[in-house]
């Protein structure tokens, strides 16, 4: 049985269990343009103030600083929740 079984692999963009990976590999940029900032939140550039507060409040009840989260995580998506709701409809 042990002969027949396949490995998991990472080809494709595919994780271990077949599921896709969505995160992004990169780092923050020096200056946080609208396509980072969506990213972070995880919806458009052109998503309205109720996705983006939604999106927000999600992110945060994980990453506040005094629940153990990060400070640089919640600066950064408190940035990236500003400046998406600048222009939001």
């Amino acid at each position: 049985a042990a002969k027949n079984a396949q490995q998991p692999s990472d080809a494709a963009g595919r994780g271990l269990f077949g599921f896709r990976r969505y995160y992004y590999d990169g780092g923050f940029a020096p200056e946080m343009t609208k396509r980072e900032a969506a990213q972070i939140l995880g919806c458009r550039e052109s998503a309205t103030k109720d996705v983006i507060l939604q999106k927000y409040r999600k992110l945060m009840k994980s990453n506040h600083p005094d629940l153990g989260g990060s400070r640089y995580i919640g600066t950064k998506i408190n940035e990236a929740k500003e400046m998406l709701s600048k222009t939001a409809r």
